[in-house]
């Protein structure tokens, strides 16, 4: 309804007004005209009917403009209303911004919800406020998107509670109002921006684990080639990824490990077999040992972890050789300790017979010379024999290693002909050990005799010593520094199979009756004991090369005193109590001792010589005797004696050495030992020393 006092027409209304207005118009001007006619009446119809016409004309032309901007103004309305709908319902962020000021000009409701603020905090709001990018680049992005040169944009927007979540928006250039705008309609794409983060740093994990992974890992694709390998990969096939990537497992396998058996890492999958252990070729022909298992990542694609065993195989070779050698061990040291016991009874009592030949009888004394050289020779083989099992006694000093094998010298170089050269080297300052002299002489003579055996046609030998720095080695040896005695020869060299029993005793290569097969044997028993470890180079055609490794000393101990003490008979006039199984050395140590004044009592077994003592023998100044013997061993006898308040010095003797015979039973100080087979010297040298100690005075 109008309002009072104003006249208003509506759209139907104003064509026909106008055609009214214009019909009475033109009407009025025919009869108003000042021009006179001659047929008036014609003349006035005749310009009515114009003026009708025209009016009804002006009526048709203003009704269909006027119908037509109706139309668009009512399509308008309509879109504009679903515009409005969409922009209002939709739970996806719009935003209309002003491309001038970057200020809001309007936003939904999913635009209030996200950001927090209000509908009307947010219009007028300077995007700037809710982006995290300085101002100028925001204006290049608006003006792009303006331009429509680029239209998807990720941003990081701030919301009212201070955090800040990752946008991707869409913006389109459109006109509102009479000004450009951008319609924009904003993601939150957080989530997937933290996904795709997690995805990335969990394939950088992947990539890290896969690259320091101590095992070679390879994934292959559907058709079984490689497309991944890690730098263990490369290491252990000794092949660049270029050279890995693109191929079949098995192309890695030698021609011989092909044909055994068809390789497929889908076996391992399907459970066909938990482990394959292999062999792989490297690009110079060696190969090495590996164990490979495998799993199925998913579309097609199997990944194998290859772990090198080499190591593994060695030290199972070792602990087969160490068992093997241990079995054989025992079974030489009860044999050694019987023969150590009788050729202390030869080469005792042919020095008594010695010492008691007339004058003048220089058949008998050079039979008896023969005769304890034929001994020492035993007690020699008894060392070697001991030596290979691990039992052999030794008697550790701080030795300069150079020093010593320089002192062999003069006697290696005799033992090599004229046609093999020899050729010595050693450092400046002393190379430092912790050991028996004598197994150094046994395990470097064995060493030359086994180079000069293997340089029939001449050659050449070498000989070092020198310090080395060993980081890892397949023994399990500690790292660290060590003495390293190198022992290096050009002669016929060995295959595989020798090298793989060289160390076993018995073994030999050489013709019956030519070797007894302890040379090695030997100098891995004694390296062994010293804590050492060897290493062995040789190839058929190129010689050998033995290194023997030895803990060093400590820099701060002072140096052993090789020169030899005199050999001179002690006596005394104290009371000993002999105790001995073997009745020929029990006689025979009797008699030495009392040559040279000491009293003895003599008992068969450590059962007699406790009996004796229970029974008022209290007057004993040392008890001599055996370790090993039926009924009560010497270490028992000591224990025993001790628990009863015996206070009475002791003195041990046997063929084994001091470690394994004692095994921690005596407390430190408490250990003598006299190791067979022994001379009249060492007999009773040893005794004098062991009386001179301060006396024991308080039971253990």
């Amino acid at each position: 309804m109008a309002p009072r006092g104003r006249f208003q027409l509506s759209r139907r209304q104003l064509p026909v007004a106008i055609a009214a207005a214009y019909a009475v118009m033109g009407t009025l001007w025919i009869f108003f005209s000042d021009r006179l006619v001659h047929d008036i009446i014609g003349q006035t119809v005749k310009g009515l009917g114009y003026v009708a016409v025209t009016a009804v004309l002006a009526w048709w032309v203003m009704h269909r403009g006027i119908a037509a901007v109706a139309a668009a103004e009512v399509a308008q309305a309509e879109s504009e209303s679903r515009y409005r709908q969409i922009f209002e319902k939709t739970t996806s962020v719009c935003l209309l911004v002003d491309v001038e000021s970057l200020a809001l000009v309007d936003v939904n409701p999913a635009a209030v919800l996200f950001y927090g603020w209000s509908r009307d905090e947010l219009i007028g709001k300077s995007v700037v406020e809710l982006n995290t990018v300085d101002l100028a680049t925001l204006r290049e992005m608006v003006r792009a998107a303006e331009e429509e040169r680029r239209n998807f944009f990720v941003f990081r927007h701030r919301l009212r509670s201070g955090a800040v979540r990752d946008v991707e928006m869409h913006s389109s250039p459109i006109v509102l109002n009479g000004r450009p705008v951008l319609f924009s309609i904003v993601h939150d794409i957080s989530d997937r921006v933290r996904a795709e983060r997690q995805l990335v740093e969990s394939e950088a994990n992947y990539r890290r684990a896969l690259e320091q992974a101590s095992d070679a890992i390879l994934v292959t694709d559907r058709q079984g080639l490689v497309i991944e390998a890690n730098a263990r990969a490369e290491e252990l096939l000794g092949r660049g990824r270029g050279e890995i990537i693109g191929r079949a497992f098995p192309d890695f396998l030698p021609a011989d490990e092909r044909l055994r058996k068809p390789f497929k890492l889908r076996d391992l999958i399907e459970g066909k077999t938990l482990l394959s252990e292999r062999r792989l070729l490297r690009p110079d022909n060696t190969t090495v040992e590996v164990e490979i298992s495998a799993r199925d990542l998913g579309d097609g694609r199997l990944q194998a972890i290859v772990r090198d065993i080499t190591a593994r195989r060695q030290l199972e070779e070792q602990l087969r050789q160490a068992q093997k050698m241990e079995a054989v061990g025992q079974l030489t040291g009860g044999i050694a300790h019987d023969l150590n016991n009788l050729l202390t009874v030869v080469l005792a009592n042919s020095e008594l017979m010695a010492s008691a030949l007339p004058s003048g009888r220089d058949d008998l004394q050079h039979d008896l010379d023969e005769l304890q050289a034929a001994a020492r020779r035993g007690a020699q083989m008894i060392r070697k024999l001991l030596g290979f099992s691990r039992h052999a006694p030794l008697t550790y000093q701080v030795l300069d290693l150079g020093r010593v094998v320089g002192d062999l010298a003069g006697t290696l170089r005799r033992l090599l002909p004229a046609h093999i050269e020899m050729e010595f080297t050693r450092g400046a300052q002393p190379v430092k050990v912790l050991a028996d002299a004598g197994a150094i002489e046994q395990i470097l003579l064995n060493l030359v005799t086994n180079a000069r055996d293997a340089m029939q046609g001449g050659g050449r030998l070498q000989v070092g010593v020198r310090r080395a720095d060993v980081a890892k080695t397949a023994t399990g040896a500690a790292p660290g520094q060590y003495a390293c005695l190198v022992v290096r020869d050009t002669g016929s060299g060995m295959d595989e199979r020798v090298k793989a029993h060289v160390f076993e005793p018995f073994f030999t290569t050489k013709a019956p009756g030519e070797g007894s097969g302890l040379g090695m044997a030997m100098i891995y028993g004694l390296t062994q004991q010293h804590g050492g470890f060897l290493e062995l180079d040789s190839a058929l055609g190129q010689g050998t090369e033995v290194r023997v490794f030895l803990p060093l000393a400590r820099e701060d101990q002072p140096l052993a005193d090789l020169a030899p003490a005199p050999a001179l008979l002690s006596g005394g006039q104290e009371k000993i109590l002999l105790v001995e199984d073997e009745e020929g050395l029990r006689r025979v140590a009797q008699r030495a001792l009392e040559r040279v004044g000491y009293r003895v009592v003599t008992a068969e077994d450590g059962l007699e010589a406790l009996e004796l003592f229970r029974n008022g023998l209290r007057d004993i100044d040392l008890v001599i005797t055996d370790v090993v013997m039926p009924k009560l061993g010497g270490i028992a006898l000591y224990r025993t004696m001790r628990q009863e308040g015996q206070a009475v010095r002791f003195l041990f003797t046997s063929g084994y050495a001091a470690h394994e015979i004692m095994r921690g039973d005596l407390p430190d100080g408490e250990l003598a030992l006299l190791q067979k087979p022994w001379t009249l010297a060492d007999l009773t040298t040893r005794v004098r020393e062991v009386l001179d100690r301060s006396p024991r005075t308080e039971p253990a």
